[in-house]
């Protein structure tokens, strides 16, 4: 009987309390388009809205009736800024500068280095009273320089444990003092006190609630703790204690889809009720604004709320098979391109993928490259601060098929053990971020972070630096057989030279390359190949095409343009030239590699089959 009550009493109309509206961030209000590769950004006083454009060093002034554009000469590869007053602070590739409002430069804090009070790659800064904090990207710690006397406190060391840092590239401070910082490369946010000390971190790689994949941009705003959830394309907001408020951001499946949805957003700041969040990889600032009573922060199905697996920077052409990584999954994959298909496409015949630190296991593998004659492939993993080689078998007489087990680890080159036995030859551990097979069967390894080139025996038995001055940021190498030499190519100073590997004081030979936007120019060379000719193809991450030069140096044309169609290319990165002589592009702002002649004729197309159809429909 009383069941019967209780039932009838809950059927009964309710006078019920509507809960209290409790307005969120996230609903898009606007974009500003055409901003090329920007970084930070950062709102004035005013509400004017600074960005940062690394491609051409300045920092723009957006605003209704001021407009402000600052050149920034010596500081290259813009990638924070922050408004105080009147002061403006920025940082570059191995310093923060203190400018005015008309961009005289006042001070300077940092050069490149290792030591206390010295920087290399910051990422991100922050000014609370009389102190600059800034995330030492490069060096895997936090610094904290004095407004008043310049002198630096810097903390953490590499690795993932409490008070340890992998690529860390932003920072915050609350209103009691504690310092954010955006652990990238472990996936998390760790909080310390106003001396640098560790207090607790959270955070995990994956894509649910309260877990990151390469979180980035920090903003602390009326109590709450704003993150760009980069990989996964949102913003997730906390409380100081690391309790997770809400989240926003819808993942951006369509080529240059925006109007709210995100494509690995980058950094942000806060004004009043306005956000603006960069996305470099689509160049433009997106704003949000709260809701209103009656509106709800546009929320994804759990089931779109994955790590996105798209192809890394580099790729490798040999014999049968194709391999590139995936490094947010973390994976690599190989292709087959020998076969018959009508029309002809790479098949995927494998893949590996495994997270972990385990052998076997990757964090974000940085580059792959195949030796076919030996059926082997060797994978580096900069994170996990590891140089691994792999067998295969792929037999082109027997039917194409996919097999998880195709290629099989044999060997783990752990490369800080390796460091501290003092057998690399570095100032520091190896971390490998671009590879290419050298003579002989070696490997020839390149350190971007440490300027530097090494050579490792296909066992892995012996390491080797080549004693050459390389430039300031050397991000590919590639092997000439014909000219028995290494091209490197630079992204600061926009130059490719060749250095020779068997001498005792080796020294970069036949520079070229011009820094701007004309035939033969360079603006953000990003990869390399060598042709069976001996000509040489250089990937324009900025100016979206390949330029071709001969081994003097002479421009010999280019191909490619900005789009999503055939033949164009968006942030494009690596390249490799097949035994047919075609060149493969990886169109890596397209989600895609494209396969084209040496002069810029479309072959074929794979990846994301949204920007793939893209290609397919206007070849």
């Amino acid at each position: 009987m009383l069941a019967l009550v209780l039932i009838a009493l809950a059927a009964m109309p309710q006078e019920v309390e509507d809960a209290p509206f409790v307005s969120r961030v996230g609903m898009p209000s606007g974009t500003i388009a055409d901003t090329a590769s920007v970084t930070g950004v950062a709102f004035d006083p005013q509400g004017g809205l600074w960005t940062c454009d690394p491609e051409r060093s300045t920092l723009v002034l957006h605003a209704i009736g001021r407009t402000n554009v600052i050149a920034l000469r010596e500081l290259a590869r813009l990638t924070d800024v922050e408004v105080r007053g009147e002061r403006i602070f920025v940082s570059g590739s191995d310093a923060v500068v203190e400018l005015s409002l008309r961009g005289e430069e006042l001070r300077r804090f940092g050069a490149w280095g290792r030591a206390a009070g010295m920087l290399r790659e910051p990422a991100g800064i922050a000014i609370d009273g009389e102190y600059l904090y800034v995330a030492d990207t490069g060096n895997d710690r936090v610094q904290r320089f004095s407004l008043i006397d310049g002198s630096a406190l810097a903390n953490g060391t590499r690795g993932s444990g409490a008070g340890e840092f992998l690529r860390p590239s932003d920072v915050a401070v609350d209103e009691a003092g504690c310092i954010y910082v955006s652990d990238s490369g472990n996936h998390r946010v760790v909080k310390l006190d106003r001396d640098l000390k560790f207090l607790k971190a959270w955070g995990d790689f994956g894509p649910h609630p309260g877990f990151f994949a390469e979180p980035a941009g920090l903003a602390w705003h009326e109590g709450e703790l704003y993150v760009v959830d980069t990989d996964n394309h949102r913003v997730q907001v906390f409380d100081s204690e690391g309790l997770r408020i809400h989240e926003w951001g819808l993942h951006a499946l369509l080529p240059r889809e925006g109007d709210g949805k995100l494509h690995y957003p980058s950094k942000l700041a806060l004004h009043g009720d306005v956000v603006a969040l960069s996305e470099p990889f689509e160049d433009r600032v997106q704003l949000f604004r709260r809701t209103e009573p009656g509106e709800e922060v546009p929320q994804p199905q759990r089931f779109e709320r994955v790590v996105s697996a798209h192809f890394g920077g580099h790729v490798s052409v040999a014999g049968d098979l194709a391999a590139l990584c995936e490094p947010t999954a973390p994976s690599f994959v190989l292709y087959d391109v020998k076969n018959t298909l009508e029309p002809w496409e790479p098949v995927l015949v494998a893949r590996s993928s495994s997270w972990g630190r385990r052998a076997g296991q990757m964090l974000a593998p940085t580059d792959i490259e195949l030796d076919w004659e030996r059926r082997r492939l060797w994978l580096a993993d900069a994170d996990a601060g590891t140089l691994s080689v792999w067998s295969f078998e792929h037999d082109e007489a027997k039917p194409l098929e996919f097999d998880f087990f195709k290629a099989r680890m044999l060997r783990s080159l752990d490369l800080a053990k390796l460091h501290a036995l003092g057998l690399d030859g570095g100032d520091e551990a190896i971390r490998p971020s671009a590879l290419e097979l050298g003579p002989h069967g070696s490997l020839l390894v390149l350190d971007t972070l440490s300027r530097a080139l090494f050579t490792v025996t296909e066992d892995l038995s012996s390491v080797r630096r080549v004693r050459a001055q390389l430039g300031p940021r050397p991000v590919d190498v590639a092997w000439s057989e014909k000219e028995r030499c290494a091209w490197i190519v630079d992204a600061q100073e926009c130059r490719v030279a060749s250095v020779a590997l068997d001498a005792a004081e080796a020294e970069l030979r036949t520079p070229f390359g011009k820094r701007g936007r004309g035939k033969g120019e360079l603006l953000s060379p990003s990869g390399l190949a060598v042709a069976p000719d001996g000509s040489l193809l250089v990937v324009d991450e900025a100016l979206h095409r390949v330029s071709r030069f001969d081994s003097n140096g002479t421009w010999r044309g280019s191909f490619g343009a900005r789009g999503t169609g055939a033949r164009e290319l968006h942030k494009p990165r690596g390249i490799d030239v097949d035994e047919q002589g075609r060149a493969w592009v990886v169109d890596w702002g397209n989600h895609r590699v494209q396969v084209l002649s040496l002069n810029g004729e479309f072959v074929a197309s794979f990846g994301a089959r949204a920007f793939v159809r893209e290609a397919l429909r206007s070849k």
